[in-house]
């Protein structure tokens, strides 16, 4: 059997210090290996990514003559040469750095004489193996010692005495249908260099089908976040199979995250952060980039003994990373400050944290016995009555929840309708006008908007027992929907069906009877905040006395689909609940999850309140 393969040698190949006597270890091979006639090429080596040329290289024919069968190797001829170099480090403290130079008598000529080797070659596993066949070779050595800076060099001419440095390389003889991928290179790291503990390099090479296809790999740094390719939502990296010259549309999301947030900053070929390519002729790699933040977040303990704040930003904000934050714990009256607990410790307040990763601080409070605090209402916390939704505001005539501190002394529910306006010696007015109420604790207040108070922004101040609290604010709009649910404005709609029950999966609710509703069917909805109504009717009153209608009409989507509307007006002997009947969409989705929402004065409720529908 004969094969002739173009090869090339680096001009030498390093070895690295090791910290045990007369040892030499492995740190990485900087040369490169050409095949079929390629006359240069990149290798990655100690010092990084090399480029080497066709006159840094030394070229040569490699014939293979016969199997010798007591190496089981097969034996040929290597036209060329090599240089090694290697070092060893004494236990001393010297080093000692040998380079051998194998060539022919004339110095200046590398490629007149052949040198004899040994191949070992495994085509199943893509390997082989190089070696002199004979210990002695011409050439020259070069010994440089150096102890502390003291050098002393020798050298030494033909022949030159080499250790059998068994070199194991794995050489690219892809099976049919296969074309070469890429190769890494592997070092033996605890190698030395006699025969029985052979220097190694391991090539190892990945193959690919040769279907015609390039090879497109989508990535994001760091690795493991989303991307999507031709609107397949993926986590990368993944790998496509594509025709080149074919197009595609590479995106990916931003951010992405929740205790860390990564927000992208760029696809490593310039491209927006959604955007079409052209598949190449080669494999590529595209890559999307993203910045890290990290979210501060921070809770008090008890709740009602303080806040936290934060310099420069706020608390549950997220910062770059090394960010240097001061975090301040407050304290309510009746509270005073003890301890930080979480990423801080300790009394002392304030304190800083450092945003090297997501950081979570507890301010720990103590209350004070005796203390007489006026009721406070926390910011931006009046919300619409049935959605609990931050940022709507509310609509005259709706119900809302005040939130905050020490707004009642004890817990009390209205009795009568109409709603009287003080209840457990506690009253609310909304731009100077008393408002009717349902429910006054602690840390809540439900009250009816009163019908006359002015659209814009409105002052709310909470009297407690005599005690007047600063103002809050809400703002008052001609409507602002919300959908009351079985929790606190998300879930489940308190839907009934014409039976009575409520639009829910069977046996969902303990206690009540529910069944889906189906499509075409009518159900009956329950929500706050639709506006004016004709004929107009008084704060804190019902209309069990009459029908009254809203002014204007909501629009209602079940999942997605208008759905036509019968009624929609107040709930006779409800104060502040509107009531809307509407037929469930032949063409609405089914299933236990359908969305149901609301569409009025250019606000659409949340898609998270649902019914079923069948």
């Amino acid at each position: 059997m004969v094969v002739c393969l173009w090869m090339a040698w680096p001009a030498r190949a390093q070895f690295g210090p090791k910290q045990t006597a007369f040892r030499n270890a492995v740190k990485g091979l900087t040369g490169a290996l050409d095949i079929h006639g390629v006359g240069s090429g990149t290798v990655t080596g100690p010092a990084g990514t090399i480029q080497y040329t066709t006159d840094e290289h030394v070229k040569g024919t490699l014939n293979l003559d016969h199997l010798d069968p007591l190496t089981l190797a097969y034996v040929g001829t290597l036209t060329g040469t090599i240089t090694i170099n290697e070092q060893s480090i004494l236990t001393a403290g010297c080093t000692i750095t040998n380079t051998y130079s194998a060539s022919t008598t004339a110095q200046t000529d590398f490629r007149g004489a052949a040198l004899e080797w040994n191949l070992g070659f495994d085509i199943g596993s893509d390997t082989w193996s190089l070696w002199p066949s004979s210990n002695s070779v011409n050439g020259t050595v070069t010994s440089v010692q150096d102890c502390a800076g003291q050098q002393s060099t020798s050298s030494a001419t033909n022949p030159v005495r080499f250790a059998p440095i068994n070199m194991t390389m794995g050489f690219p003889f892809p099976a049919s249908g296969y074309d070469l991928k890429g190769s890494q290179t592997v070092s033996c790291d605890g190698c030395g260099n006699a025969a029985s503990n052979p220097v190694t390099y391991t090539f190892t090479y990945d193959l690919k089908a040769n279907t015609g296809q390039t090879q497109v790999t989508l990535a994001t740094n760091p690795p493991g976040l989303l991307i999507s390719a031709d609107g397949a939502s993926l986590t990368a990296p993944q790998t496509f199979n594509w025709d080149p010259g074919s197009t595609h549309t590479i995106g990916t999301n931003s951010p992405q995250g929740t205790a860390t947030l990564y927000t992208f900053s760029g696809w490593s070929d310039g491209g927006a952060r959604v955007h079409t390519i052209t598949t190449p002729d080669s494999d590529t790699t595209y890559t999307a980039g993203f910045l890290a933040q990290y979210l501060l977040s921070g809770t008090a303990s008890p709740t009602e003994g303080g806040s936290l704040t934060a310099d420069p930003g706020a608390i549950n904000t997220y910062y770059g990373y090394g960010a240097q934050v001061k975090v301040t714990a407050v304290p309510n009256c009746g509270f005073t400050f003890a301890s930080f607990g979480g990423d801080l410790t300790g009394a002392t307040n304030p304190q800083s944290v450092t945003m090297t990763q997501p950081r979570s601080v507890t301010a720990n409070f103590s209350a004070v016995s005796g203390a007489v605090c006026p009721p406070s209402i926390s910011p931006n916390s009046i919300l619409n009555g049935a959605s609990n939704a931050r940022g709507q505001g509310a609509a005259a005539g709706g119900l809302v929840a005040i939130y905050g501190l020490n707004l009642a002394d004890a817990t009390a529910m209205a009795d009568r309708i109409p709603l009287s306006k003080s209840l457990g010696g506690v009253s609310v007015t909304m731009s100077g006008i008393p408002a009717p109420l349902l429910f006054v604790s602690k840390g809540q207040i439900n009250a009816q908007v009163p019908w006359g108070v002015p659209q814009g922004t409105v002052a709310v101040v909470v009297t407690n027992n005599g005690k007047v609290s600063s103002p809050g604010s809400v703002s008052v709009a001609g409507s602002s929907p919300g959908i009351f649910t079985v929790q606190y404005g998300v879930g489940q709609a308190i839907a009934i069906n014409v039976d009575g029950t409520i639009a829910a999966p069977a046996g969902s609710i303990p206690g009540l009877t529910t069944h889906p509703v189906k499509r075409g069917d009518i159900i009956t909805i329950y929500a706050t905040g639709l506006g004016a109504v004709s004929p107009a009717v008084g704060d804190g009153s019902d209309s069990i006395d009459q029908l009254r209608n809203t002014v204007v009409t909501p629009a209602v989507l079940v999942g997605g689909v208008s759905a036509g509307v019968q009624f929609s007006g107040l709930a006779p002997q409800f104060v502040g609940v509107n009531q809307v009947n509407l037929v469930v969409p032949t063409s609405a989705p089914v299933g236990d999850k359908v969305p149901l929402q609301l569409q009025m004065g250019g606000i659409t409720t949340s898609d998270q309140v649902t019914i079923a529908v069948e």
